[in-house]
C-alpha cells in the first residue's frame, strides 16, 4: 500500500478472512497505543463490531448501516421507501439468449466483483453466491459523503476513463440530486462518519448500483 510510505510505521496482518486476523490485529492496537482504527475494506468493519474491544476504537458509520451496504441483493428492500432507484433482480432461470445482465455478490468489493456478463456466460459463476440484475447503460458517478452535523456534505466524481475496473480519470460535478440522495441516506441511516455510493444516470434516472460505509478507494 503507498500509504505506508508516509507513515512512521507499518505492519502486515493476515487476511481479514483468517481466523488469527482479530487477535492480530487487536494486539497491534494494544501494543502501539492506537487510538483510533479506520477499516478501508466493508468486511473489516463488519468484522470489527464483532470484537467489543475494537468496536471502542472504530472509526466507522453504525453497524446497521454497515450490514446494509453489505447486502446488495437488498437494497431495493430499503430504497424505494427513500424514492431511491435500484436496477431490478432478474431470475436466473428466466433470463433469455442475448440478455446482457451484472452479476454481483454481497460482500463483494467494488468493480472487482462486479461481473457484466451475456445469459450464456452465468453458468461459469456460482450461482448460490451471486445476484442477477439488469444491465443499466450510461453515465456512472460515485459520490463520496462526509456527514457534518446532520448535513451531507458531498464531493461527486463521473467516471472518465476506467482500467480494469478502477476509475483513473474523473470530472468532478454537482448535482443537487445527488446530493439530495446523500442527505437521505444519512437522515435513514443516522449517519456520522464519511460513506460513499454509486450510481449510474439512464435517460436522466439515477440508479444506485454500489453503497460503502466507508469512503471510494
Amino acid at each position: 500500500v503507498t500509504a505506508s510510505i508516509y507513515s512512521k510505521k507499518h505492519v502486515v496482518v493476515p487476511s481479514s478472512f483468517d481466523d488469527n486476523y482479530r487477535a492480530t490485529l487487536e494486539k497491534i492496537i494494544t501494543e502501539n497505543q492506537i487510538d483510533y482504527y479506520l477499516p478501508l475494506i466493508d468486511l473489516e468493519i463488519k468484522n470489527a463490531y464483532q470484537s467489543e474491544y475494537l468496536t471502542t476504537k472504530l472509526v466507522a458509520n453504525n453497524s446497521y448501516f454497515c450490514n446494509a451496504a453489505i447486502k446488495k441483493d437488498c437494497y431495493h428492500t430499503w430504497a424505494a421507501d427513500l424514492n431511491i432507484q435500484t436496477p431490478a433482480r432478474l431470475k436466473l432461470n428466466k433470463l433469455k439468449n442475448g440478455d446482457t445482465v451484472v452479476l454481483k455478490k454481497n460482500g463483494g468489493f467494488g468493480s472487482k466483483d462486479t461481473k457484466i456478463v451475456k445469459y450464456q456466460a452465468v453458468n461459469k459463476y456460482n450461482q448460490n453466491e451471486i445476484t442477477a440484475y439488469k444491465h443499466i447503460d450510461g453515465d456512472e458517478y460515485t459520490i463520496d459523503c462526509y456527514p457534518l452535523n446532520g448535513r451531507a456534505i458531498t464531493t461527486i466524481r463521473k467516471r472518465v476513463e476506467v482500467k480494469n475496473g478502477v476509475c483513473i480519470k474523473a470530472k468532478i460535478t454537482q448535482n443537487e440530486q445527488l446530493t439530495d440522495t446523500a442527505q437521505k441516506l444519512v437522515d435513514h441511516f443516522h449517519l456520522n462518519h464519511p460513506f460513499c455510493f454509486q450510481v449510474i444516470n439512464q435517460n436522466s434516472e439515477y440508479y444506485l448500483i454500489d453503497l460503502n460505509p466507508r469512503l471510494g478507494g
